[in-house]
């Protein structure tokens, strides 16, 4: 017999209102938390052009929706399909990893857009190009020591593809 135990991060047990949207989502999932607010994305797909990565704050003493915004963007948006890779919540600021696939030429490249805690865009980089996204292995790694850091804007996070 296999006995497993689970443990959670709050003591209290939160109960709020089901949070219910009409369109279907191809992901939905908690990214994390700040001080006061539990952030969430939910991920759109209806075409390769038409796409929304919706993000909500819930306060976390009843649950209820503080904000919601659409945050998927394409700079590139003339020349390149952009999906979304990966995405951390890092003292409230959300980092979204892209894939920009170059729409003729099939070239990748992989993009950061950092948002404030208000979700507002604070800053977008290419940080590389990706010769074969079938068989490159990317990595995304999270740390305090400085001297991973690759740019000063990322002072904790480091990415090797």
């Amino acid at each position: 017999i296999v006995q497993s135990v689970c443990f959670s991060q709050i003591t209290n047990i939160i109960e709020g209102k089901e949070f219910a949207r009409s369109k279907t989502e191809s992901f939905n999932g908690f990214v994390g938390e700040s001080g006061l607010e539990i952030y969430t994305i939910d991920y759109i797909y209806s075409n390769k052009k038409k796409k929304e990565l919706i993000t909500r704050k819930f306060f976390k003493s009843d649950l209820s929706l503080t904000s919601e915004k659409d945050i998927f963007e394409n700079p590139l948006e003339d020349s390149y399909y952009s999906d979304p890779y990966e995405i951390l919540l890092i003292e409230s600021k959300i980092y979204l990893f892209s894939i920009f696939t170059h729409i003729k030429e099939q070239t990748t490249t992989l993009g950061l857009f950092i948002y404030s805690e208000n979700l507002q865009l604070e800053n977008f980089d290419i940080i590389d190009s990706i010769e074969n996204l079938s068989t490159t292995n990317i990595m995304i790694q999270v740390s305090n020591d400085e001297k991973l850091a690759f740019r000063k804007s990322l002072s904790n996070i480091l990415v090797a593809s």
